[in-house]
């Protein structure tokens, strides 16, 4: 069989004509191909901060490593014999040994201020003995009280110093159902140590007794009281662990509500003691995703965030979660309206309160 040269020319011409404008094609796309996503990222980037885009979870790790400066670990020295120590005697003999030094008490805590303002668990110190700080870069300060809140359990101290990193308080009064965050403690003041855990639930959802807004889950370690709870942005978005006594087992669940907790250090910071509150409520403004939940927009009024144990709140049946509207038939626009209503001298207080869209009045006697 023959081929006729002519006829092979045309498709000759044609795959070399094919194979150029392919190679070409390829050098110009991998000259403008890096441009083209250089100017993608440069369009893209603004857009979505705009719309306030979230970092992924997985970026954790570099807003960790920002905030682990303003971490700080605390140690208390030891006063007196440990009981448990200490060898039996009988009559006027001398113990077989002599009593041991008590154990040093430790905690976990965060700087709030530049100049030295550090949060912490109150009852994870004692009254008496040295405290020192224990800063990630190395150096350990001597602490002073400043002061501390028997309802919240949070206790302010102070160091020496300026310029110091430092944690910011986020603006939402209360963290989301949903909400991750992540609990950070420096145990032996050198790097930090990470606990990842989400907005479980709140009073609302749960319809319990709670003494706390909201709760984290999983629950953890008691170890971290005092420790902030960090949003995706490095903001403190609650404090883990407090908001009742030691003993109570929802309190490792628990977190102090970053609207609570930014008020109670302010005050602290301010004059050392905290606002005197004889029916043992701690409140916060209305949110209005809040009032959508409860059916009552455009209402004011002040919504529990704590309520102490075994206080007047407590025995009279109040609930974290609760909104109340009115004291003793004066209508509450807010907290600061409530913190005046019950500075009183009263006997009893009548209060107008709306639960999970029900309206109750409960009586408080100090």
């Amino acid at each position: 069989m023959r081929f006729d040269r002519t006829s092979l020319t045309p498709v000759a011409v044609g795959s070399l004509v094919a194979l150029a404008l392919l190679t070409g094609g390829a050098l110009i796309g991998g000259n403008l191909w890096p441009r083209v996503v250089k100017v993608e990222q440069r369009v893209v980037a603004p857009a979505m901060n705009a719309a306030g885009f979230t970092p992924a979870i997985e970026n954790l790790g570099d807003m960790i490593g920002r905030s682990c400066p303003a971490i700080v670990a605390i140690r208390q020295d030891g006063q007196g014999p440990d009981s448990a120590a200490q060898a039996p005697s009988t009559g006027r003999m001398r113990p077989a040994n002599p009593p041991a030094a008590a154990a040093p008490r430790t905690a976990s805590g965060f700087l709030a201020s530049s100049d030295g303002y550090i949060v912490t668990a109150a009852d994870n110190l004692s009254e008496a003995g040295d405290i020192h700080v224990l800063l990630n870069d190395g150096r350990v300060l001597d602490a002073t009280r400043v002061g501390s809140d028997p309802i919240s359990g949070i206790a302010v101290l102070k160091i020496d110093g300026s310029g110091l990193a430092f944690l910011k308080f986020s603006n939402a009064n209360f963290p989301r159902v949903g909400d991750w965050g992540a609990a950070i403690s420096s145990p032996n003041g050198s790097g930090c140590a990470a606990a990842l855990g989400m907005v479980g639930t709140d009073s609302l959802a749960e319809q319990a007794a709670l003494r706390t807004y909201v709760r984290i889950r999983p629950t953890l370690d008691q170890s971290l009281a005092g420790a902030p709870l960090l949003n995706l942005n490095g903001e403190i978005i609650g404090v883990i662990g407090l908001g009742g006594p030691a003993e109570d087992p929802d309190r490792p669940s628990s977190i102090l509500a970053v609207g609570t907790a930014s008020r109670i250090v302010s005050g602290l910071m301010r004059n050392g003691k905290p606002t005197e509150n004889r029916f043992g409520i701690i409140a916060d403004d209305l949110p209005p995703a809040l009032a959508t939940r409860l059916g009552i927009d455009g209402q004011r009024g002040a919504v529990v965030s704590l309520v102490e144990a075994d206080s007047p709140a407590d025995k009279g049946g109040l609930r974290a979660g609760d909104l109340i509207l009115g004291v003793s038939g004066s209508p509450v626009s807010g907290a600061s309206e409530l913190a005046r209503a019950l500075d009183t001298s009263a006997a009893t207080l009548s209060l107008d309160v709306v639960r999970a869209s029900k309206r109750l009045t409960i009586t408080l006697a100090p």
